[in-house]
C-alpha cells in the first residue's frame, strides 16, 4: 500500500510541473476532435490578428506569426487553464515597438529576459506583487493603451507614414501629414472597420443567436476581411493597378533556431547586454508586468469556480516567451478574445494550441507569397476594433457607487498615460495606489467610550484598524485631545483597548511605550 502512495504521489507531482501530462492521462478521441476544432478555429482568428500585432509592433509579419507558435506549443504542455490562448496582444505589440524599436534582435532580447524573469518569478511564488496593482490602475492603463493603439492606428487608415511617440504626438503628426491622405486606403480602411463591428454587434443581438453560421463569421471576421481585401487587392495588382499601401514582402518558411543576441546592432552601433537594459530602464518592467497581469486577469475570468496554480502559470507564460525568443517571438501574453473563443468552441484541454500552432506552421509554410497583397489599411482595422472593446466605460459607475476614490488612480493612470506615454501612467498609478494605502494606514478609527464605576471615572480608547507607525502619533495626538477635555473629580484611569489590533511595528510600540510614562495607561 506504502508503495502505490508513493507512486500516485510521484504522479502527481509531476503531474502539477507537467500539467500536460494529467490532460494526456484520460484524453479520449471526442476531446481530441473538439480541441482539433477549437484549435483551427482560434488558428484562422490569430493569423490575421499577429500579423496585424507585428505590424504594430513595427516588425515583419512574419514575426507576429513565429509568436503564435511559441505560445500554442509551449502553453500546451506547462500551462493549466484549458480555455487560455496565448499570443501577441495588441498591448505587448504596442509595448514591444516603444521599447524594441523595431529592431528584431532586441526584440528577441525582450522576451527573453520577461521569460526569464517570469520564470523567477513563479518558482519563487512572487505572483503575489501583481496584488499591489488595483483593478482602478488596470482599468485605466488598459483604456489608455486601448485608445493610444487606435490613434497610432489612424494613420494606416489613411494611407500615411510618420513616427510618433505618444499619443499628443500622434495627432500633431496627422495635422502636418493631412494633405498626403490616400483616399483608396481611407475608403477600405472605413469599410472594413465598419464591417468587422456590424459582424461583431450583429451576433450579439438575441435574435439571431441561434444562427450558427453567424457564430462562425464574428469569429472568423478578422480572416474574412483579410481575405476579402487581399483577393481585391490582387485582382487589381494583375491589372496593373497598386491602390492601397501593403504590407509587402514576408520571409517564407519556418523560423532558424538561435540563441538571442546579447549584444544586438541597432543603426550602426553595437549595444552591450547592459547597455540594453539601461535604455530600457523602467520598460522591461512594465512589460513584465503586463505580461503577468493579462495572463493572471484572463486565465481568472474562465477558471471560475476552479482553484488557479498562479504560479504555474507565470511559469509557463515565462517558458513560453523564453523559448519565443529562440526564434525572433515577441513578447506573449493570454488573449481575452482568443480565449473566449476557446471557451465557446467548449476546448477541453490546454492541446488545442498544439492545433493552432500547426496551422500557423501551415500558414508560414505556404501562404506567406500570398500575404504581400494584404492592403495595411485592413490590417489597422482589425486592431482599432479589437482594442475599440478594451476602452472600459463600465467600470466608472460601480466605481461612483461603491467609493468614489477609487476614480483617482483609474483616472491619474489613464490621463497621464496619454500625456506622457503608457510607461508612466501606470508608474503614476502605482504611485497613487501607495500613497492611498498609506493614506488608509495613517486614518486611525479610534473609538472613545467615558464611564464612572467604583467612584472612578475610565475613558476607554479602542482603535479599529492595526496601528502602523503613520498612525501612531494621530493615536497619541487624539489621547492628549481627549484627556484634556476630560474633567473629572474622580480618580482617572486611561484605557488603551487593543483587542482589535493584529500588528503594531517597531515605532508604534516606541510610541506605547512612551505613553505609558506620560499618562500611566493601562492596557487591556
Amino acid at each position: 500500500m506504502y508503495t502505490i502512495d508513493l507512486k500516485f504521489n510521484i504522479k502527481d507531482k509531476l503531474a502539477k510541473k507537467l500539467p500536460v501530462i494529467k490532460f494526456l492521462w484520460n484524453y479520449t478521441k471526442s476531446e481530441a476532435a473538439t480541441d482539433l476544432l477549437a484549435g483551427i478555429t482560434v488558428g484562422l482568428m490569430l493569423i490575421p490578428q499577429s500579423i496585424a500585432y507585428a505590424a504594430l509592433a513595427g516588425l515583419n509579419p512574419q514575426y507576429g506569426l513565429y509568436s503564435s507558435i511559441a505560445g500554442g506549443l509551449v502553453y500546451a504542455v506547462l500551462g493549466t487553464v484549458k480555455q487560455v490562448s496565448i499570443g501577441p496582444t495588441a498591448l505587448l505589440a504596442l509595448l514591444t515597438h516603444q521599447y524594441a524599436q523595431e529592431n528584431p534582435s532586441i526584440t528577441a532580447l525582450l522576451s527573453f529576459i520577461s521569460g526569464a524573469v517570469c520564470i523567477l518569478f513563479g518558482f519563487l511564488n512572487l505572483g503575489f506583487i501583481i496584488n499591489f496593482v488595483s483593478s482602478p490602475v488596470i482599468s485605466g492603463y488598459t483604456s489608455a493603451a486601448a485608445v493610444v493603439i487606435a490613434s497610432s492606428q489612424i494613420k494606416g487608415i489613411l494611407g500615411l507614414k510618420f513616427s510618433s511617440k505618444n499619443f499628443l504626438t500622434t495627432f500633431y503628426q496627422l495635422y502636418k501629414n493631412i494633405d498626403t491622405i490616400k483616399y483608396t486606403d481611407t475608403i477600405l480602411g472605413i469599410t472594413c472597420i465598419v464591417a468587422l463591428i456590424l459582424i461583431k454587434e450583429i451576433s450579439r443581438l438575441k435574435t439571431f443567436k441561434h444562427f450558427k453560421f453567424l457564430f462562425y463569421m464574428s469569429i472568423g471576421k478578422n480572416l474574412i476581411v483579410v481575405c476579402v481585401s487581399t483577393v481585391l487587392s490582387y485582382f487589381l495588382h494583375t491589372f496593373g493597378k497598386t491602390p492601397f499601401t501593403l504590407t509587402g514582402n514576408i520571409t517564407e518558411g519556418l523560423p532558424t533556431i538561435s540563441f538571442p543576441n546579447f549584444s544586438p546592432e541597432y543603426g550602426n552601433e553595437k549595444y552591450s547586454f547592459l547597455d540594453i537594459l539601461r535604455t530600457m530602464g523602467f520598460g522591461i518592467t512594465t512589460i513584465i508586468l503586463i505580461v503577468i497581469i493579462s495572463e493572471i486577469v484572463v486565465a481568472k475570468v474562465f477558471i471560475k469556480t476552479e482553484r488557479m496554480d498562479a504560479s504555474q502559470e507565470i511559469i509557463a507564460l515565462g517558458m513560453t516567451n523564453l523559448l519565443g525568443s529562440f526564434i525572433g517571438a515577441m513578447p506573449v501574453s493570454g488573449s481575452f478574445s482568443r480565449s473566449a473563443v476557446n471557451s465557446s468552441c467548449d476546448v477541453k484541454t490546454p492541446l488545442a494550441g498544439i492545433y493552432t500552432a500547426m496551422l500557423v506552421l501551415l500558414a508560414l509554410l505556404f501562404l506567406t507569397p500570398y500575404f504581400y497583397y494584404i492592403p495595411r489599411a485592413a490590417l489597422s482595422a482589425i486592431i482599432i476594433t479589437a482594442v475599440v472593446y478594451m476602452i472600459e466605460f463600465e467600470v466608472i459607475l460601480p466605481m461612483w457607487k461603491h467609493n468614489r476614490k477609487d476614480i483617482i488612480p483609474a483616472l491619474g493612470t489613464f490621463v497621464s498615460a496619454l500625456c506622457f506615454g503608457i510607461e508612466f501612467g501606470l508608474i503614476c498609478g502605482l504611485l497613487i495606489d501607495m500613497i492611498f494605502l498609506m493614506y488608509y494606514n495613517t486614518c486611525l478609527s479610534i473609538n472613545v467610550e467615558k464611564y464612572e464605576k467604583n467612584q472612578q471615572d475610565y475613558l476607554v480608547f479602542t482603535p479599529r484598524n492595526g496601528i502602523l507607525y503613520p498612525a501612531a502619533n494621530i493615536l497619541q495626538e487624539k489621547m492628549f485631545s481627549e484627556i484634556s477635555k476630560f474633567q473629572s473629580n474622580n480618580n482617572k484611569i486611561l484605557v488603551l483597548n487593543l483587542h482589535h489590533i493584529s500588528h503594531i511595528d517597531y515605532t508604534t510600540m516606541q510610541t506605547l511605550k512612551k505613553m505609558v510614562v506620560d499618562f500611566k495607561v493601562f492596557t487591556l
